[in-house]
């Protein structure tokens, strides 16, 4: 029996890392086996970010290169692998986006990133003030955020600017532009 850090066996004996370990990976799979618990799930997977941070698959995510279906099967399969999820976790996933929008959710978008994807905009346009100020806010919620969905520039704090969010701030061929860049660095984050 499991009796809190201890095992059992003929008298307390205190575990080491590799079978506490094996607990906690099976204390794990039990609790997903009742069902997935999202914010666990959530913080297993953030852990698993942190502790590899230069894994390629996750440098991709964070600076929004295109993902094949091979580096998240690859995740995937050490997810399965590690403990962090099971298959019906990673199903779940699919209904709110992939793998690869969870992830990028989780890591954001590297700032500089961010930044180069607009270079192109900003160097043909001539902005004013409170366009660069617009620019900077939709930048600062793909590092926060990873995704930024192009509705939300007609919502708070985008209408903070201007009442009718992007439409107020550039003509319709320049919203229509920076609506093309943030979707595509928003599909960046699926599977191709």
């Amino acid at each position: 029996a499991i009796v809190g850090h201890v095992l059992m066996q003929d008298g307390p004996k205190p575990l080491n890392r590799i079978q506490m370990g094996a607990v906690r990976r099976q204390l794990d799979q039990m609790d997903t086996a009742k069902g997935v618990d999202k914010a666990r799930f959530k913080m297993k997977v953030r852990r698993f970010v942190d502790e590899h941070r230069d894994h390629i698959t996750l440098i991709k995510v964070r600076r929004g290169e295109a993902l094949t279906k091979q580096d998240l099967d690859e995740l995937s399969r050490i997810f399965v692998d590690q403990g962090i999820a099971d298959e019906p976790a990673l199903s779940a996933l699919q209904d709110e986006g992939g793998l690869g929008v969870f992830l990028r959710s989780l890591t954001g978008l590297d700032r500089a990133s961010a930044k180069a994807a607009f270079s192109t905009f900003v160097a043909h346009h001539q902005l004013k003030a409170d366009q660069t100020e617009f620019l900077d806010l939709i930048i600062d919620s793909l590092t926060e955020s990873g995704i930024v969905e192009p509705q939300s520039f007609y919502e708070s704090p985008f209408t903070d600017m201007d009442d009718m969010g992007i439409a107020g701030l550039f003509d319709r061929d320049q919203a229509d532009e920076i609506i093309r860049i943030v979707r595509t660095l928003n599909a960046a984050a699926e599977a191709a």
